[in-house]
């Protein structure tokens, strides 16, 4: 969905705690404490073991997340990418590449250009605010509780049309795009993140740039 400025802040980014998997608790406190991380975008500190469903080592030995077995994301949990305004509730690596979750605020008046994926189908969401979708020939506001489907090939942009924040939830299919949010922000780390390489990394990942 997002452009060149995906229609968030422009602090710099950081990781909160990961979904947790079947299996594993987690205490009032812990959680609590990893919900101020996640609102700061700092790492967990060191010592601290996030909880997550991606591949993790166990004995020298790659485990990878168990496609049988549920996966629980608590409030305000998952990896957060701030300066794209975005967090990622359930990854590639999570749904074994079968969709992608994550949610997204938009201050009053972000938007991103009119763009086209070529891979995924996008479906959003309005938790909170409103969602003006962007279509050849029409434009369309939905309130909160409302769902757009925007199957890959058509071109769009999104806009909150709000003088508040509002306040998303998109589900991506298949999987992938979170690849690209990644890629992005890695690019952003080491300085790297110019109008070129953002128009190569889109590119990399199926989205066009209309505008």
């Amino acid at each position: 969905m997002p452009g060149p400025a995906w229609a968030g802040p422009s602090a710099p980014g950081g990781e909160g705690k990961e979904p947790s998997t079947w299996g594993e608790t987690s205490d009032p406190a812990s959680s609590t404490a990893s919900a101020r991380r996640a609102r700061r975008g700092a790492w967990p500190r060191r010592g601290q073991r996030a909880a997550t469903g991606r591949p993790r080592s166990v004995r020298g030995r790659l485990v990878k997340p168990d496609p049988t077995q549920p996966i629980f994301v608590p409030p305000h949990a998952g990896t957060v990418l701030d300066f794209l305004s975005v967090t990622h509730k359930l990854t590639s690596e999570q749904t074994q590449g079968t969709f992608y979750l994550f949610e997204s605020v938009f201050d009053p008046g972000d938007a991103n250009r009119l763009h086209v994926h070529r891979r995924e189908d996008e479906i959003g969401y309005v938790l909170e605010g409103a969602l003006e979708v962007r279509l050849p020939g029409q434009t369309l506001v939905l309130e909160a509780g409302g769902v757009a489907r925007l199957p890959k090939g058509i071109p769009h942009a999104i806009r909150n049309p709000l003088a508040t924040p509002s306040r998303y939830l998109f589900l991506c299919v298949p999987a992938g795009l979170d690849q690209w949010f990644d890629a992005l922000a890695q690019a952003r780390g080491v300085g790297a993140l110019d109008e070129a390489t953002y128009s190569r990394l889109s590119r990399d990942h199926g989205i066009d740039w209309l505008e």
